[in-house]
């Protein structure tokens, strides 16, 4: 038993070290060129140990590790290898992760294509998250997004609607039902407000507290831009502002003076901001990077028609996550799960 704790400490201590030196590890395998014009990436897939090669999320926790959500299981990499999470082999009831999200507690809520399991660091185990709510309702259907603040945890489930749970007193409410309306595809907190994207149909804003009606976005021209649109991605960004990822393209919308400026015209399915004012955006047709708050295209990055180790392995970019020490990971749909860039 002592000698477990020993090789676990070591290991987490491994951890933490590799995390603060990544420039220095061949499992970074990735650099970028002085002049931060050249890309160059190193794919993670499962001749790796990677379940399976579509990742469509990504996240970092406290401790270092990076988490890789797939079709085919969750999977925990900690610079040296992956340990995979199944339904066979732990209390994760599904194996098609749809959703991540780390807890002010350190925990890793997991959404699925049915309902939500949790996992404890600290028991090395998950626990379906079955609360009843103050609507007598269970999160069971495929959870589209998982986000919070503070002791709050938001999720977002299919012909369901719109949960938050509250950590401190284990209190569930079923906020917002979807019951003859689209599914909420994502939403977006902010100081005051939770923006909500329904599946096909248009981007709302509401009062967190849902003590009002959903108003439908309105630009500064009284235009609904996202009418129509499926809006897959909402993510903050600098001087109050935040970009849209929709089937119809990337959209900045400054939440002050309510303009809204098209910055791509691509399928694009996430977005995420980078070091140096980079704004990071994956599509259907390849990686973009754009400088901020220009929007200028920095870099367009996709799959070249010769063979090349060092280039993006896939062109439909379904998940991006920069840790902390500023690089990036890609997640991909077909090429492989992880090449990171930094």
């Amino acid at each position: 038993m002592l000698q477990s704790l020993s090789a676990k400490a070591a290991r987490m201590a491994f951890v933490r070290r590799a995390w603060t030196a990544l420039p220095l590890l061949l499992w970074t395998l990735c650099v970028r060129a002085a002049t931060g014009q050249s890309y160059y990436f190193k794919t993670l897939d499962v001749g790796d140990g990677l379940s399976q090669n579509t990742v469509g999320q990504i996240i970092q926790d406290r401790l270092g590790f990076m988490w890789f959500g797939t079709r085919e299981g969750l999977n925990r990499y900690d610079g040296l290898a992956f340990r995979v999470y199944r339904k066979d082999n732990s209390g994760l009831g599904k194996n098609f992760v749809t959703a991540l999200y780390e807890d002010s507690g350190g925990r890793i809520w997991t959404g699925t294509d049915g309902g939500v399991y949790v996992y404890s660091p600290r028991e090395d185990a998950f626990a379906a998250f079955d609360l009843l709510s103050d609507k007598q309702t269970r999160v069971t259907g495929y959870v589209t997004c998982i986000a919070g603040e503070g002791e709050e945890v938001w999720i977002a489930s299919e012909g369901q609607g719109l949960f938050c749970h509250d950590c401190r007193t284990g209190a569930l409410r079923h906020l917002f039902q979807t019951q003859g309306l689209p599914n909420v595809n994502t939403f977006l907190l902010t100081e005051d407000s939770c923006w909500v994207a329904l599946y096909a149909d248009n981007l709302y804003a509401v009062s967190k507290a849902f003590d009002s009606d959903m108003r439908p976005f309105r630009d500064a021209e009284g235009r609904e831009p996202f009418k129509g649109d499926v809006v897959n991605m909402i993510t903050p960004g600098p001087h109050n502002c935040v970009y849209v990822a929709s089937n119809a393209g990337l959209t900045e919308i400054n939440l002050t003076t309510r303009k809204t400026r098209r910055l791509l015209d691509a399928y694009v399915r996430t977005a995420r901001l980078g070091a140096d004012g980079e704004l990071w955006v994956g599509t259907e047709t390849g990686l973009y990077v754009l400088s901020l708050p220009d929007g200028r295209t920095r870099a367009r990055l996709t799959v070249p028609e010769q063979d090349d180790p060092y280039a993006l392995p896939d062109n439909a970019i379904y998940s991006l996550c920069r840790d902390r020490e500023g690089g990036m990971w890609i997640g991909s749909y077909f090429g492989g799960g992880c090449p990171k860039t930094c």
